[in-house]
């Protein structure tokens, strides 16, 4: 029915047109079949490995991205947290600076014969001098 190419003519077949079917190399030898089996296994887990390695080397992109993600919003509330201690140690060496020059100086109750809270709160508003008065 078919013909091998060149009996009958340049590559055609009985049908008119078309070239006849060949035989592939290892329907005649199974060791040829074998290793096209195995060549054509090797050159799709070559390709696997290629596309794994591309992968492998964009990790370190992938963690590091994910890394920022998450640091970002601690990186902000740390900012945040050394603007209010700055703030808070300035409110505090003027305060402590306004101590100093005498204005308020409160001491704690029952500190060794110093004045008590209420009578530096009098003395800080000038109700010392009508109590007595």
């Amino acid at each position: 029915m078919f013909q091998k190419p060149g009996t009958n003519g340049p590559g055609t077949g009985p049908l008119t047109g078309h070239l006849p079917v060949d035989i592939l190399p290892g329907d005649r030898d199974p060791q040829a079949s074998r290793r096209l089996a195995v060549h054509q296994e090797l050159s799709a887990t070559r390709r696997e490995l290629d596309e794994l390695r591309s992968l492998v080397d964009t990790l370190p992109e992938i963690f590091e991205r994910k890394f920022e993600e998450r640091l970002a919003p601690m990186l902000t509330q740390r900012q945040r947290l050394l603007e209010q201690t700055g703030a808070l140690r300035q409110q505090m060496h003027q305060l402590q600076g306004t101590a100093t020059d005498g204005q308020i100086r409160p001491r704690l109750a029952g500190s060794g014969g110093g004045a008590s809270l209420a009578q530096t709160l009098r003395h800080a508003f000038g109700l010392e001098a009508r109590r007595s008065a």
